[in-house]
């Protein structure tokens, strides 16, 4: 072997040498930093394991229950020997008539979500109503204690748990049929009629459902082939051509959707129905235009604000901007120039408000310049108006972190107080009510992303369960002027 080339050979033993000496001091640097770096680290509070706050109320299952008739029971106080100390810690000396529950039953053909008020002395009085002689599992829920439902400003997490006799069983014995329950709901009861979800098909009279109902794509909770029906009236299940002719005959030749990102769903669910499909529905923050007949325009105007700043002499309460993500000027112009040619009105605010405040003079004050906005609209230019006012629907609760920071879904319990405040100052103005927060609320985990009823799909059309139902429902309130 040459001389040169013996000392390349021993320089090349010596590289792999090199580098695993260097490997061996970064291994070193990084343990040395890493103990370094945890004796900075602030101390970690012990995740402390969630309270048993659902022993605190104990459910009393009724003795019978008869098909059609109004069930009723208490929810009671559990006594103290049988709650543990710290559960009934967290409510001590905070008032009693604090607690939210949330009532539902699940039959084999009917889904119903019962009332629960306050009557006195932390009582509560539980009601339903259900409709077929069947077994039915009944769920009393504790969702929030000490009024932490207002979640004024801040994010309150549900406690989400059975009150002690919860669940239970309930068999339903046949009961005496309401005289008249196959009728077809007139206009007005169409958009407030109480009502629950009911297997399609399963009571004789009742009009069977359609593609609309049907199509198991719009399950987003897996539950097929419910579709929603009022107690004492039942719906007719307008067809997209029935819709047309009903608007032509009205002479409805534009339409107007105004609110937040729920409204703008609404809006591309209708473009489906009225245009055939929807693949120009893209996401957009201020307007949307769809140039057919009819001519249909979506503006964005989430916390009502957009409406009274559109006509002078109407005042308005100064608006509380919370979170710093609030785009004040998406909300500090009035409505474009392009809808006071608008034949048909559909409208709603809400959760953008109740994410900033639970006022509820604030919410007066909102409401009522609303109403003089639409009544200002009214007296424009263009002939006869038609207005509705579809109420905020409710909504899953959340834990993640646009929920803790942003308070995205405001809690149920929020949205009902709204909700009736905003519901009897509409219909005092004289505007019609569609009641989407009972449909929703009884099928509140039929969202597609947490948040929003309706999906655009990819074969081009927007709908989904509940976003279906609560625009048949509107059809319904709109058409219903000839009998079926």
């Amino acid at each position: 072997m040459r001389k040169g080339a013996t000392g390349e050979y021993i320089k090349g033993c010596f590289r792999p040498v090199r580098v695993l000496l260097l490997f061996l001091i970064i291994a070193t640097l990084a343990v040395l930093f890493k103990e370094l770096w945890k004796r900075h680290e602030p101390a970690k509070k012990p995740v402390q394991p969630a309270l048993d706050l659902g022993c605190l109320y104990t459910v009393q299952p009724p003795q019978g229950a008869q098909a059609w008739q109004l069930i009723s029971f208490t929810i009671r106080p559990t006594p103290e020997e049988k709650c543990n100390v710290n559960a009934r810690n967290a409510i001590r000396n905070k008032g009693a008539g604090g607690s939210n529950f949330r009532l539902q039953a699940f039959g084999s053909q009917e889904m119903v979500t019962g009332r629960v008020t306050h009557i006195g002395d932390d009582i509560y009085n539980a009601t339903l109503r259900l409709t077929f002689a069947d077994e039915y599992i009944i769920l009393v829920i504790l969702t929030y204690v000490n009024n932490d439902s207002l979640e004024y400003r801040y994010h309150t997490k549900a406690v989400l748990q059975h009150v002690q006799n919860s669940p239970f069983d309930l068999p339903v014995t046949s009961g005496p049929e309401p005289p008249g329950y196959t009728r077809y709901c007139t206009q007005e009861e169409s958009g407030i009629a109480p009502g629950r979800w009911v297997e399609c098909g399963s009571i004789p009279g009742i009009e069977r459902c359609g593609q609309w109902q049907l199509d198991p794509v719009y399950d987003f909770d897996q539950i097929h082939g419910f579709h929603w029906l009022p107690y004492f009236c039942q719906l007719h299940h307008y067809s997209s051509d029935e819709i047309k002719k009903c608007f032509a005959k009205q002479g409805w030749s534009e339409v107007v959707f105004t609110g937040d990102s729920h409204m703008r769903y609404r809006t591309y669910h209708w473009v489906t129905r009225l245009h055939g499909s929807c693949h120009g529905c893209t996401k957009t923050h201020i307007k949307m235009v769809f140039e057919k007949i009819p001519r249909i325009e979506w503006v964005f105007d989430a916390r009502g604000t957009r409406w009274p700043l559109t006509f002078p002499n109407i005042s308005m309460p100064h608006e509380v901007y919370v979170h710093p993500r609030t785009r004040r000027s998406m909300f500090s112009k009035g409505l474009p120039s392009t809808v006071f040619g608008g034949k048909l009105f559909l409208m709603n605010f809400g959760h953008w408000v109740l994410r900033e405040s639970t006022k509820t003079s604030f919410m007066a004050d909102k409401i009522r310049a609303f109403t003089q906005a639409i009544q200002a609209m009214n007296r424009s230019e263009g002939g006869t108006k038609r207005f509705l006012w579809v109420n905020t629907v409710s909504l899953p609760w959340r834990e993640d972190r646009a929920m803790i920071e942003w308070l995205e879904n405001p809690s149920p319990a929020r949205v009902a107080q709204l909700n009736s405040l905003t519901d009897r100052a509409i219909m005092d103005s004289g505007v019609q009510i569609i009641d989407a927060f009972q449909i929703s609320n009884s099928r509140i985990g039929a969202t597609h992303d947490q948040t929003h009823f309706a999906k655009r799909m990819e074969r081009g059309d927007c709908g989904g369960v509940v976003e279906n139902a609560i625009s048949n429902v509107i059809a319904n309130a709109l058409c219903n002027y000839d009998a079926w």
